[in-house]
């Protein structure tokens, strides 16, 4: 069953995803361009969705079935998804454009879940960035950090919250969420990626009350949008079965085109100023510079707690640095680059 403003239809046996499991209270502010939609007449706002431009809001395609356009609103900014803040902004709908391959079922191997929003007016609010950069590869691999965004069950006994919840699942890959889903009626497509938990207890990740909300991971110091929450098995993220998201990248040519061009025109998100060269060796990470340190740098390798595992000055003249990584167990880390205590650069490495 999927559960759409009240309305029940099936899609056969898989639920679609709408809100998160074993977050918590996302940071008020942090994300302006994430927002709810209401429909006049439904008891409670039914979907997630974000402003990707400033009068376009993407979501699931399924989030507007059997949906009158002339009374839907979209709530940017809300936070509070029942009672938002003064600061929210609500704007109605002029139009919904489904994808093409969004009219069909779940069941559908062609089925896309993916659909724009138009506003009536302009938002003032700075939109999302979409992943376009034509390479999913640096994100799509086992264990790769994301974020996921909504509101709704935060556990398995269907507790609920009025507060934008935050979660951090972890990306699985599409060969072993195509594995973990082979058995189902719906079966991962090719537009389609996966994020969960394959070894917590609790689980984070999308559950009933979230749908069209954004999967996101960070490149650079910025949050990047490379997924819409679209289904799952059951009502939860589980262990088996994580959160399965339509990838917007395969639909970046339809959305520009729909928009005409309206998408925020940077493609990489704030590309570095200091250009470096990082190869992870089993024992140490090499760092090849562009050019001479103009003040003191420092590099900072930093666990996905925020702890500080690692801290080592450069000298101003060095062209190469090599830094000892053969303490650090397998995982993700966040490399960081400083020059004269600015940030000039923060990536992902993986060990």
């Amino acid at each position: 069953m999927v559960i759409i403003s009240g309305l029940s239809i099936s899609w056969g046996g898989l639920f679609a995803q709408q809100s998160v499991i074993y977050g918590s209270n996302a940071e008020e502010g942090r994300y302006p361009w994430m927002a709810t939609l209401t429909t006049t007449g439904l008891a409670s706002n039914h979907c997630g969705a974000t402003l990707i431009a400033d009068r376009w809001v993407i979501t699931a395609a399924h989030c507007t079935y059997n949906i009158d356009t002339s009374a839907m609103e979209v709530i940017l900014n809300p936070y509070l998804q029942e009672n938002p803040q003064p600061y929210a902004d609500t704007i109605k709908v002029d139009k919904v454009i489904v994808h093409p391959r969004g009219f069909g079922t779940a069941n559908d191997s062609l089925y896309a879940d993916i659909a724009l929003l138009r506003l009536n007016r302009p938002s003032s609010i700075r939109p999302i960035q979409l992943a376009v950069l034509g390479d999913a590869s640096w994100y799509e691999v086992d264990s790769f950090p994301t974020q996921v965004l909504g509101w709704g069950f935060v556990d398995t006994l269907f507790g609920s919250t009025d507060t934008l919840q935050l979660g951090r699942p972890v990306m699985i890959s599409k060969a072993r969420c195509q594995d973990l889903y082979s058995t189902v009626s719906t079966p991962l497509k090719d537009w389609e990626i996966c994020a969960g938990h394959l070894d917590s207890s609790q689980p984070e990740g999308a559950a009933f009350g979230d749908s069209g909300g954004p999967l996101l991971v960070e490149r650079n110091g910025s949050l990047l949008q490379v997924g819409i929450v679209a289904r799952g098995r059951g009502a939860f993220t589980t262990i088996r079965r994580p959160g399965i998201f339509t990838q917007v990248e395969e639909f970046v040519a339809w959305i520009d085109s729909v928009t005409n061009g309206a998408l925020v025109p940077i493609i990489d998100a704030q590309p570095t100023r200091l250009q470096v060269d990082i190869q992870v060796l089993p024992l140490e990470i090499a760092l090849t510079w562009n050019r001479e340190a103009r003040h003191q740098r420092q590099v900072m390798i930093i666990d996905l707690t925020g702890r500080v595992l690692l801290r080592q000055a450069i000298e101003p003249l060095a062209s190469v640095t090599q830094l000892d990584i053969s303490n650090l167990s397998k995982g993700f880390y966040i490399l960081k680059i400083l020059e004269d205590g600015s940030q000039l650069s923060r990536n992902w490495v993986q060990r």
